[in-house]
């Protein structure tokens, strides 16, 4: 399936309260789908892939969304916007920081970042509805994101979110196998 060509791509900094902040850049995309019949409203959906992926993984479940929302008459009259974007080390953000890496990135980062992404759109105050929609390690990031800035969503749809009911020393996450993705390979020979 071919991916959602952006009605715009934007370079913006990282967030200024993490490491990297004077280096560091994000991609983020938006995708405009005008309302069918004259507009009474705007919707922004703010969408956040999961640690190791990319915001072309979320491309099939957008684009099946949009059809969605648009088999419906209620829709006719709002536009909806769909704003994508890459963690600071994933993608075209990734390609973007290159040889700016730190050796220490967190969680942490990517819920700043993700408040980023939402000032610099203005997607809390400039639409009729905001709806974040995140998997994994997004969807963590924009619950964390909305517990320390209440009220940053309308809603919020969080797909396999890491939650656990108590956070574990630094050395036993270095475990975990999200915190290993750090040493996947990112090319393999040809067959």
């Amino acid at each position: 399936m071919p991916r959602l060509i952006p009605t715009l791509s934007k370079v913006i900094p990282v967030h200024q309260a993490t490491h990297g902040y004077k280096v560091q850049k994000l991609a983020v995309e938006k995708h405009v789908f005008p309302a069918p019949k004259a507009t009474t409203q705007k919707y922004a959906f703010l969408w956040s892939h999961s640690n190791g992926f990319n915001k072309e993984t979320l491309h099939p479940l957008m684009r099946h969304f949009l059809n969605h929302l648009r088999s419906q008459p209620h829709f006719d009259t709002i536009d909806i916007e769909f704003v994508a974007w890459e963690a600071r080390n994933h993608g075209d953000s990734a390609r973007l920081n290159e040889g700016t890496f730190l050796d220490r990135y967190n969680w942490f980062d990517n819920v700043m970042d993700t408040k980023q992404v939402i000032d610099t759109f203005e997607l809390k105050t400039g639409y009729d509805k905001f709806i974040g929609v995140g998997h994994s390690f997004g969807a963590t990031s924009m619950l964390v994101c909305e517990f320390f800035f209440p009220k940053t969503f309308d809603g919020l749809c969080l797909i396999e979110p890491v939650i656990g009911s108590n956070i574990d020393d630094v050395e036993i996450r270095a475990q975990y196998p999200t915190m290993s993705s750090k040493n996947r390979r990112d090319t393999w020979a040809n067959r």
